[in-house]
């Protein structure tokens, strides 16, 4: 079941128990508006000048990197530190900047298996299937759609 959080109380409550409610998307639904705020908070948005963006970015990836099992999400190969070579955006920040600092929108990766998702055949990795349906949620509520997680929480509900 997933766990609704609508406000910075939630969040915060969840944080303290040691949760991380922005990457854990598997059992947290966070409401769109209330993410923007928090990603901006934490790391800083994302029109800010360049040198502010770097800045932001790293924010990001230590970030990514605590709440992660630090291991290649390929390979399950030990990740011993953050940087931008173990961070790999789904979707990539140039073409999406909006997502850049959406806790969903990456993978942990080596630096062999990060160069094959910017690279190489992204079909034959294990992380792909995943990957397709954070890439289908991610798309539809920034465009302004409806979160698919929330819809099917709400049919839940609906259903009990």
């Amino acid at each position: 079941m997933l766990i609704p959080i609508n406000d910075i109380d939630t969040y915060g409550y969840y944080r303290e128990k040691g949760y991380y409610p922005l990457s854990q998307w598997t059992k947290f639904l966070v409401n769109h508006d209330l993410r923007l705020e928090i990603q901006n908070y934490l790391f800083g948005k994302s029109e800010l000048g360049k040198g502010e963006v770097l800045i932001a970015n790293q924010k990001y990836y230590e970030y990514a990197y605590c709440c992660s099992l630090k291991v290649c999400q390929e390979c399950c190969a030990p990740i011993h530190n953050y940087s931008s070579v173990h961070v790999s955006h789904i979707l990539s920040r140039g073409a999406h900047s909006d997502l850049a600092h959406d806790l969903r929108n990456y993978n942990l990766l080596c630096g062999k298996h990060h160069n094959v998702w910017e690279n190489g055949y992204r079909k034959g990795m294990k992380i792909y299937k995943t990957n397709q349906i954070i890439i289908e949620e991610l798309k539809s509520e920034y465009s302004g759609g409806k979160s698919i997680l929330m819809e099917i929480y709400n049919k839940a509900l609906i259903a009990a």
